[in-house]
């Protein structure tokens, strides 16, 4: 133990008090505890000590003995925090007490009752084993037939779900449910005390006398148990289908789905979002080459409180295949996520193991790496860049993981963004290489060489040949430095207590109470070790708040740090240019959009640079609020969302022949699903000339203007319109990928009503 808490000083995640340190030490101090506690009761018998008789004297004695299996981690944790300030000492604490103070209590009781239980040392601590993993299993059986992938046990005490979980808090359902585990140790020890026979330190039916007071005690402490047990789903100890299905009670059906919402969603977007989730499930059978047979019921969830609460990873969406089920956000529609989890679901039917995944030892050894990058592969195009541009930018930059690394653990080991692109880039090449049934072999074996004819190391060679040959302009690798380059969670200092601070400090923004929310993300620029991402949070949030002093000297120090990257300096250049519009300096804004728009890395940033560059050549008087609509962050105050439009509308009526004005106005429009309007005023602004003004602009509006067709249900129409822009050379490839995709879904559609 003494080797492991020195260990644990110096692995990241472990160094400090905090949740990884108390998971690790509840499992190992708890094992070791029941071990001990189980032999104690022999080791008296043989020293022929006086008979005690108290069981509850015994129990205090082995929480001596065993004490510093939680004493000595606890000593170097504490130790190393003169070495690497705590993130939250406070709450590191109280994780410690919960978890491995809490489990070294139960395993002891449990391992004494145990030892006076079965006469041979040798019998309790085979059968203090057989419990350990017994409970431990029924922790997994738990996540298997039920749809929480939070976990509850007397051992472990609580595990979040997902392993890139950032927010984990100690929450009220977490001490409900170690006052069960107290209730659990003392019905160990009041039967144990009830049965107890102090001549031969053993317990013994003979003694039993149904009117005792232990015998009294047990039962109360018993009734205890069985009414937190069957509170467990109002406490959120424990979750549910019928639970979700309760609070997710607006169904929407389609052939091989069920999608359920919230009940007050709007009724028009679950409509839009279960025909998203059942054309996604179609291209998913198409790239995989089968047909999923079985019904996917597919959860939206409100919020992330409201998914936490009902099935945990709130911030994560997350798919189960074995209980052929996904759980994710509401969003808009096209969900982003949804065809990824849908493509976990399907994967499952060629998977294997009771998880129905790709991995060793029957699906037990998960192979992560595989997992992800097929449904990153199938997920359809995001962006203006393809996966494998992102993947051939990776290799640029010298920041492409090797498949050795990523089919592996190591998968958990590098920037999430890298690992899940290079896998689903290499997926996607195998795929098109060696076709879908290749793919399918090798997630269900795990087999390159088999599902191949080719091993791992000859096909990563072939693939970075083809990557090797995708151009990139400066911007787009510039964007993938800013994406991938950056720690993964493993080697985040504090990554909770920063997450949890700012998550909270985001909460109160919406609020509008700055004086708090900036208290709280200064504390997190501080336990983050004062990261630049973290003076960059606070930088925007001063800004938002409206409170920063002597601003342009504040931007001018981040633009002179080299920690910062040149697209995050960007960032600040375009928030220092919206504060030179505001103030009527147009020519000098309109100047440095310009500039920018140049080297942008993303589409979408560039189309927000080129508006304000064209309308920054506009008389003042003309534009109202506009520029408060269309700066990144919010100035005095912002204006509020509902207005956005009319400012927009006020600016079309003041010049009505101006293309970009006509454009926007469409753009609002389309956000607020009124695609009639979104239609004509994109149609407008085609016919006033859009096309010459920027190309950026000219394929948004174009697409735009096809999907609002689309919703229309003007499917000849909005198909022509995809298909002539998938085969313009000129857009790039993942524009045109993604307008080969709505190509698609126009023919599905028409396809599926007249059938």
């Amino acid at each position: 133990m003494s080797i492991l808490g020195a260990l644990a000083c110096f692995t990241p995640l472990l160094e400090t008090l905090g949740y990884e340190h108390s998971l690790l030490f509840s499992l190992v101090a708890s094992a070791g505890a029941g071990h001990i506690a189980s032999v104690y009761p022999k080791h008296l018998r043989l020293m022929q000590v006086a008979p005690t008789q108290s069981v509850f004297e015994l129990y205090g004695r082995v929480m001596v003995t065993t004490s510093v299996l939680w004493a000595l981690p606890l000593l170097f944790s504490l130790l190393s925090a003169l070495r690497t300030t705590p993130c939250n000492l406070l709450e590191g604490a109280s994780f410690y007490l919960l978890m491995p103070l809490f489990s070294v209590a139960f395993a002891s009781a449990a391992g004494l009752f145990l030892g006076l239980a079965f006469p041979s040392s040798k019998m309790s601590v085979f059968v203090w084993y057989l419990v350990y993993l017994a409970i431990l299993t029924a922790s997994l059986i738990e996540f298997y037939t039920s749809p929480a992938v939070f976990l509850f046990g007397p051992l472990h005490g609580y595990f979040p779900g997902v392993l890139y979980d950032r927010v984990i808090r100690i929450e009220p359902r977490f001490l409900t449910y170690r006052l069960l585990t107290a209730a659990q140790i003392l019905v160990l020890l009041s039967l144990s005390q009830w049965l107890f026979q102090p001549s031969s330190i053993r317990m013994s039916l003979r003694t039993i006398r149904l009117t005792s007071r232990w015998a009294l005690l047990t039962g109360a402490f018993a009734a205890a148990c069985l009414a937190l047990s069957l509170a467990g789903p109002a406490l959120g100890h424990r979750s549910s289908r019928s639970m979700i299905v309760e609070e997710l009670s607006l169904v929407y059906k389609a052939p091989g789905l069920e999608a359920h919402f919230p009940p007050q969603t709007d009724p028009q977007l679950a409509e839009e979002l279960t025909a998203d989730a059942r054309f996604g499930l179609h291209q998913v059978q198409k790239y995989f080459g089968v047909t999923y047979l079985e019904t996917i019921h597919v959860f939206f969830f409100e919020d992330t409180s409201q998914k936490a609460r009902l099935m945990g990873a709130a911030g994560t969406n997350v798919a189960k295949p074995w209980r052929k089920a996904v759980y994710v956000l509401v969003g808009t529609a096209p969900h982003e996520i949804l065809r990824h989890e849908l493509a976990h679901v399907v994967a499952g039917s060629f998977g294997t193991g009771p998880f129905d995944i790709s991995g060793r030892l029957g699906g037990l050894w998960p192979n992560p790496g595989l997992i992800e990058g097929v449904a990153v592969a199938a997920q359809g195009p995001r962006g203006s860049m393809t996966t494998h541009q992102w993947a051939a930018a990776m290799r640029r930059l010298e920041l492409l993981p090797s498949l050795e690394s990523i089919f592996s653990f190591g998968f958990f080991g590098q920037n999430a963004s890298s690992s899940y692109t290079a896998a689903g880039s290499f997926c996607s090449w195998v795929r098109a290489n060696f076709g879908p049934n290749a793919l399918r072999r090798v997630y269900e074996r795990g087999d390159w060489r088999a599902a191949t004819g080719t091993p791992l190391r000859e096909l990563e060679k072939r693939w970075h040949d083809f990557i090797d040959t995708i151009s990139l302009k400066d911007h787009e690798i510039e964007a993938a430095s800013h994406r991938f380059d950056r720690p993964p969670i493993v080697h985040t200092k504090c990554v909770h207590e920063v997450a949890r601070l700012e998550t909270m400090a985001a909460e109160l923004l919406s609020n509008k109470r700055w004086d708090r929310a900036l208290h709280l993300l200064e504390r997190a620029h501080d336990v983050s070790g004062e990261s630049t991402r973290t003076r960059l949070g606070l930088f925007f949030s001063r800004l938002d708040a409206a409170v920063i002093d002597d601003f342009e000297r504040k931007a001018h120090e981040l633009l002179e740090d080299p920690s910062i990257a040149a697209v995050t300096k960007d960032t600040i250049r375009e928030i220092v240019a919206d504060r030179l519009w505001k103030r009527h300096e147009s020519a000098r804004a309109g100047a440095l959009y310009r500039e920018l728009a140049e080297r942008a890395p993303r589409q979408s940033v560039r189309r927000s640079l080129e508006v304000k560059a064209h309308l920054a050549t506009l008389p003042p008087a003309l534009l109202g609020r506009t520029p408060d609509v269309l700066a990144r962050r919010p100035i005095e105050g912002g204006l509020p969302e509902g207005l956005a439009m009319l400012e927009i509308a006020r600016l079309v009526e003041a010049k009505p022949q101006d293309p970009v004005a006509a454009y926007l106005l469409g753009r609002q429009h389309f956000r607020y699903r009124n695609y009639g309007g979104a239609a004509h005023y994109l149609e407008e602004a085609m016919d006033l000339g859009l096309e010459e003004t920027t190309d950026s602009l000219w394929w948004e509006g174009r697409l735009m203007h096809a999907q609002s067709l689309f919703h229309l249900d003007r499917l000849d129409h909005a198909r022509n319109l995809f298909t002539a822009m998938a085969s313009d050379t000129s857009v790039p490839s993942g524009i045109r990928a993604k307008a080969a995709d709505w190509a698609e879904r126009c023919v599905f559609r028409k396809d599926t009503r007249s059938s």
